[in-house]
């Protein structure tokens, strides 16, 4: 029973540290895009193709980095069939908004 024990606590911390290791060099792509290529888009109107699960790195929704930036101008957000929050039924109509 012992040896169970110590063979799982070791793959648990053998899975935690290679997968801190592998995780850490990946980059999403809203977050190589806020880090280095936004400024080639200051001062032009934006659309946002997006839905309820685009985060960046710190679970920080992508909509939320395009309007809390200042030298960029986030004009449109267009979303899937099931609406930006991801809450709407299939088919079901969905209105235009202008806000």
């Amino acid at each position: 029973m012992k040896n169970v024990f110590l063979k799982i606590v070791i793959f648990i911390f053998i899975f935690i540290t290679f997968s801190n290791i592998c995780f850490s060099s990946i980059k999403l792509g809203v977050d190589v895009f806020f880090e280095k290529d936004f400024k080639k888009l200051k001062g032009k109107n934006i659309g946002l193709i997006t839905n309820h699960s685009a985060i960046d790195r710190s679970f920080k929704p992508t909509i939320d980095k395009f309007l809390e930036n200042k030298e960029l101008s986030l004009k449109a957000i267009f979303s899937p069939e099931h609406g930006i929050d991801g809450d709407i039924y299939g088919g079901e109509k969905i209105k235009n908004s202008n806000n």
